[in-house]
């Protein structure tokens, strides 16, 4: 070994080694916060899936509503019950039914 390499060389092993574990944890905090990103945006595509189903199952709730809705009117409409409403008022002040 040549003395004048000894001591430079020495100094240049240590600051590239203490480089190389900056660098190392720097990828390691990198991936730790991609981990973290991923993970909340699990979560939000979880909570978006299930308020999806809710808002799925109130539309049916509502779609059977009015359906009930409708099937009372045609049965009101059918038996002529006293007190009913005409058929044309009601659909002229409600916009009508489908």
């Amino acid at each position: 070994m040549n003395n004048s390499e000894g001591p430079c060389s020495s100094r240049e092993e240590t600051i590239g080694t203490q480089n190389e574990m900056t660098e190392s944890m720097r990828i390691a905090e990198a991936l730790q916060m991609q981990m973290e990103v991923q993970k909340k945006l699990y979560e939000q595509i979880e909570l978006q899936r299930h308020l999806q189903l809710k808002i799925e199952a109130q539309g049916k709730y509502l779609q059977s509503v009015l359906h009930k809705a409708q099937e009372t009117l045609a049965g009101m409409i059918n038996n002529g019950s006293p007190g009913s409403p005409p058929i044309l008022e009601l659909t002229e002040t409600r916009g009508g039914f489908s």
